[in-house]
């Protein structure tokens, strides 16, 4: 997972990524737990695309790769049509908040 934090550190600070506004100042873009993995961005297409790139390229190196019927993604528009790219981008089922994870619930 190193590697991983290492390419998206990398593409973060050599794109035109933006971060999700309460993660900006902390330049959070990504946290981990055990085997499960949180992304942020801002929501625009273009950050979304560079983090699926750089999940991409973890895959090419380890081999590793995000399973679509377990991962989901969550947006907060109510814009349709980013919405509709963004399926198309992740290839991840769209969620729903609240959700409980490690029996917290997240809002």
């Amino acid at each position: 997972m190193q590697v991983l934090h290492g390419i998206v550190t990398y593409h973060l600070h050599m794109d035109d990524f933006h971060f999700h506004w309460k993660c900006d100042r902390l330049d959070i873009a990504m946290l981990m737990f055990a085997d499960d993995l949180m992304l942020f961005s801002n929501g625009d297409l273009a950050s979304v695309c560079i983090l699926k790139q750089c999940l991409d390229c973890f895959t090419a190196i380890s081999g590793l790769e995000a399973n679509p019927a377990k991962s989901d993604y969550f947006v907060c528009c109510a814009n349709p049509d980013l919405c509709a790219s963004l399926v198309q981008e992740l290839g991840f089922r769209q969620g729903s908040l609240p959700i409980r994870y490690l029996g917290i619930p997240l809002i």
